[in-house]
């Protein structure tokens, strides 16, 4: 093969190479340039504009919208098609006697702009008219995730019983380890940043406890017996309905925000009902044999505040890094005895949201 023949395959070969390239980068060609929109929508916030003849790096291409690299910050954002075309596709042609398109219609000949587009010059997109809203389904998003969730502050019981017609006591402290937690829920926009949110989290996990208990003596008044221990493995759950209002605020493929609300939740747990022991004359001294708990619910109000990071994944789905704190404050039945328990705590959880626009 001769050199003028290899030279030519380079040349060829690099043009193939370069192609794909070119055909990812876009040029806008709108006379009055274009919008750029957080989201793949005409109804979506407004984030920049570009001018005519500006070069763009296309990302991503979702229906008749282009993702593309913002040139000033080198974050993304979406453009409609009408305004661009590929960098190295030509221009569709007119038919004979028909007026410019508006996307080869240049500002600087007069007389050369479809009427059509003078009619929307008014619209900054250069864009055909937004579609009719879909109704209120596409100002939804559903999310679900799991996460882990710290023990937080520990609580006390006590709980009162009768014996030997003497009253006794068993005190105990109970403290919670890190569990599973999952939580599903719906947000609503209310517009471009704000909205409204629902979710049901579900709390697992279990509490250990010390405990001291004074048993009454079966022969003398005002001289109780002391037992103490420890026990672990006693259950824990929480069901809890989370409100809050939503503030979101878009960042190139990423979207940040925050959020806080009223909470209603019950929980279960499983708390020491009485000592079990076996004694022996002088009946002085007793011998534990078992601490039986015992399994109570109980609902409260409360509050929950958080902050959330979104990576955009396609047009509709969301990767979500989500950190929430709740507290609640249930009532037990009086058959639990006396107990100050806190619930909630801390979360930190992933998860994917969905969007229905």
């Amino acid at each position: 093969m001769s050199r003028a023949a290899r030279t030519a395959g380079l040349i060829l070969a690099a043009a193939a190479l370069a192609a794909p390239a070119l055909a990812q980068t876009l040029v806008v060609v709108a006379a009055r340039g274009g919008n750029l929109r957080e989201r793949p929508d005409l109804t979506a916030a407004v984030v920049g504009r570009v001018e005519s003849g500006t070069e763009l790096e296309m990302v991503d291409r979702s229906g008749e919208w282009y993702e593309i690299v913002v040139p000033a910050t080198g974050e993304t954002a979406w453009v409609h098609r009408s305004v661009v075309r590929l960098l190295g596709d030509a221009a569709p042609e007119p038919a004979a006697g028909a007026p410019p398109s508006r996307l080869d219609a240049r500002p600087d000949e007069p007389g050369s702009e479809d009427p059509r587009a003078a009619a929307a010059a008014d619209d900054p997109d250069d864009a055909p008219p937004p579609p009719a809203r879909r109704g209120w389904a596409s100002r939804l998003t559903a999310f679900a995730g799991g996460a882990l969730v710290t023990g937080g502050p520990g609580f006390a019981g006590q709980r009162r019983f009768t014996e030997f017609a003497e009253e006794g006591h068993i005190d105990a402290d109970y403290s919670r380890g890190t569990g599973p937690a999952f939580e599903i829920g719906l947000e609503y926009a209310l517009g471009d940043r704000f909205g409204v949110a629902a979710s049901l989290n579900l709390v697992g996990g279990g509490t250990s406890t010390t405990y001291d208990a004074a048993l009454p003596h079966p022969l003398y008044l005002g001289r109780p017996r002391r037992a103490t221990g420890a026990l672990d493995g006693l259950s824990y759950g929480e069901r809890t309905l989370h409100l809050a209002l939503t503030y979101r605020r878009p960042r190139g493929r990423f979207r940040y925000g925050a959020f806080a609300g009223p909470s209603y939740g019950s929980v279960r747990v499983e708390l020491l009902d009485r000592v079990q022991y076996q004694q022996s004359f002088p009946f002085d001294e007793v011998q534990v044999t078992g601490v039986p708990p015992v399994a109570h619910r109980g609902g409260g109000f409360g509050y929950n505040l958080g902050a959330e990071l979104d990576y955009r994944l396609g047009p509709r789905l969301d990767a979500v890094l989500r950190l929430r704190y709740h507290r609640l404050g249930p009532d037990l039945p009086e058959t639990a005895g006396t107990v100050d328990i806190d619930a909630g705590g801390l979360q930190v959880g992933a998860g994917l949201g969905l969007s229905f626009r």
